[in-house]
């Protein structure tokens, strides 16, 4: 029994493994499709925040250093949440892919996963090429690289917080309303994440400073903020990754949840 179960195992890891290099390669191929839904937004942003408001005289030059790394952060959640979520929803309303991945020998759960972990994947990567995109339009003091490897850690646990999110959307949303909570959902999280602006900074506004921390966004922008400028005031980056361990766990399960109610309704 223990030899049989470890067979299993070993089959759904591979199966697995391969619909994500599947999915890899599909999202290769279409790599301006990559480009223009992860990345034209935020560099948008660094453009009208980081040098026309710094060139007519709005925002002082060091508001450089604190608008890319929240950016950063902002890519990977938003990127996350459209890769699952989106997706996910027509697959299970419209297309009917999700079908052949429902017959393949791996546990319903360990799809929903698969759909977790591709996500949170192609969301660091956009989350990466922001970097060097940001840097060439602010300058190279604008994200300091002397924290790389743990920027890299967050960047991913940041993609799994909102690849998380994303797939309980996807999975609790109809097509219909997706439009309309998405409009509902993501506009108040990108403005109230700490991207723009340090959590330290709303002080003068403790209502709105409090109630941004339920906001995941924010413990991503501050993590990412506190690693490239440590002598900044920021939330405690050990605080950041707990939280996003939590909402990572707690929208995963619901997500799976949601995941495992949709399959058995095909």
């Amino acid at each position: 029994m223990s030899t049989l179960a470890l067979s299993d195992r070993r089959r759904a890891v591979r199966g697995v493994t391969g619909m994500f290099g599947r999915d890899a390669l599909v999202a290769v191929r279409d790599v301006w499709g990559l480009a223009t839904q992860s990345l034209l937004q935020p560099v948008l942003t660094l453009i009208v925040f980081g040098m026309v408001l710094d060139r007519l005289g709005f925002v002082a030059p060091a508001y450089r250093q604190v608008l890319l790394p929240g950016t950063v952060a902002m890519t990977v959640f938003a990127t996350a949440i459209a890769t699952v979520a989106m997706p996910l929803v027509l697959e299970f309303a419209y297309t009917r892919e999700i079908d052949d991945r429902l017959t393949s020998p791996v546990p319903t759960g360990w799809l929903a996963v698969e759909k977790v972990l591709f996500g949170a994947a192609k969301a660091a990567v956009s989350g990466l090429l922001m970097i060097p995109i940001g840097m060439l339009l602010l300058g190279r003091s604008a994200f300091p690289m002397h924290a790389a490897a743990a920027v890299v850690g967050v960047l991913l646990l940041t993609g799994l917080a909102g690849a998380a999110v994303g797939l309980s959307l996807g999975t609790l949303v109809g097509p219909a309303r997706l439009p309309t909570v998405f409009s509902a959902i993501l506009t108040p999280i990108f403005f109230t994440g700490c991207s723009q602006y340090p959590w330290a900074s709303l002080t003068p506004i403790p209502v709105f400073k409090w109630a941004v921390l339920a906001n995941p966004l924010s413990y991503a922008s501050e993590s990412v903020r506190g690693l490239v400028l440590p002598g900044s005031p920021h939330l405690a980056v050990p605080l950041d990754i707990v939280a996003l361990v939590v909402v990572t766990l707690g929208f995963g399960a619901l997500g799976v949840r949601g995941f495992n109610r949709r399959a058995r309704q095909r």
